[in-house]
């Protein structure tokens, strides 16, 4: 078993410990939603915490995030499992069976120069540095 696959275990052990996932049928959704089309899914990391927690909210930034990482098929069926859900909890619960929660010190990449930037930069201008972001809308 691979570090990330032993991981992956590990953070479907915890939603069945804290009660979000559980069932069987449940845990192995989870399962074959990180191995996506055959191999394990690289899932975004996104900043919710300090966000509006309105399901809808955290859906379209959860969207966004697998879109721009080239999972928009996943983003799709996130959606679709989230519209079903019974419960916000439940909602909550898919939505973090496709991204992981970004931690504060997180560090991103600059997606026009690749510098390095922190999580809050990252957010503020939509996934530039200050710089590029200034550059790109003058």
């Amino acid at each position: 078993m691979s570090d990330k696959e032993f991981s992956l275990r590990c953070d479907i052990l915890s939603l069945r410990i804290a009660g979000k996932i559980d069932s069987r049928f449940d845990t192995e959704k989870a399962i074959s939603t990180v191995y996506s089309k055959g191999q394990i899914m690289n899932k975004p990391k996104v900043k919710l915490v300090g966000q509006d927690g309105n399901i809808f909210n955290i859906l379209g930034i959860a969207s966004r995030a697998l879109k721009e990482a080239g999972y928009a098929d996943e983003a799709k069926e996130m959606q679709t499992e989230v519209f079903a859900s019974d419960s916000y909890e439940e909602a909550l619960a898919i939505v973090l069976q496709y991204v992981d929660e970004a931690d504060d010190d997180d560090e991103y990449e600059c997606e026009e120069c690749g510098s390095v930037i922190d999580s809050d930069d990252y957010e503020c201008y939509g996934g530039l540095c200050e710089e590029c972001y200034e550059n790109g809308s003058m």
